[in-house]
């Protein structure tokens, strides 16, 4: 059987879908994160490819990556905005390869799933394929964060979100 992965955080902040949502000229904490992760979005963009980069280095695979399952916080000691990933409850260790989730092609949020795993559906999916997929979902999250909206307005398809998803793919 599967071992669950436990992690113990301090307090995470607040999530980047919260933190994008705050008008810039409005006030308080998430109002002030919002406008420093505005302002330096390289910089952050790097946080969080270097995040899933770790994460994949500590043969992790997310499987979840989306804005809510990001969060931001300002560390008073370092004088700097902290970013981490949080919810790894869909998240597979590649040292238990051969675990459910790992296998698992449809688990996560619709909107953020490679569909590269939903095609393959009788083809065992390689680590590779799985570290792929975080990136995507990466990249979808970034979409969002600097459009407002998911990809699915560039194809004219509002259906069903895994409908969606294999319509990409035919």
């Amino acid at each position: 059987s599967m071992k669950p992965i436990n992690f113990v955080m301090p307090f995470a902040g607040y999530s980047l879908s919260s933190v994008m949502k705050i008008n810039r000229k409005a006030s308080g904490t998430r109002a002030i994160m919002h406008n420093l992760f505005i302002n330096n979005l390289p910089v952050y963009f790097k946080h969080l490819i270097l995040g899933v980069i770790k994460m994949h280095n500590n043969r992790i695979i997310n499987h979840d990556i989306k804005q809510k399952n990001i969060m931001l916080n300002w560390d008073k000691e370092l004088n700097q905005m902290i970013v981490r990933y949080i919810d790894f409850g869909l998240s597979c260790d590649i040292d238990n390869y051969n675990s459910d989730n790992c296998k698992k092609r449809y688990e996560g949020t619709p909107m953020y799933i490679d569909p590269i795993l939903i095609s393959k559906t009788d083809i065992d999916i390689t680590f590779d394929e799985l570290k792929y997929s975080d990136i995507w979902s990466l990249g979808i999250t970034i979409f969002v964060m600097l459009s407002g909206s998911y990809p699915i307005h560039l194809f004219n398809y509002y259906d069903d979100n895994v409908k969606y998803i294999k319509n990409l793919m035919n």
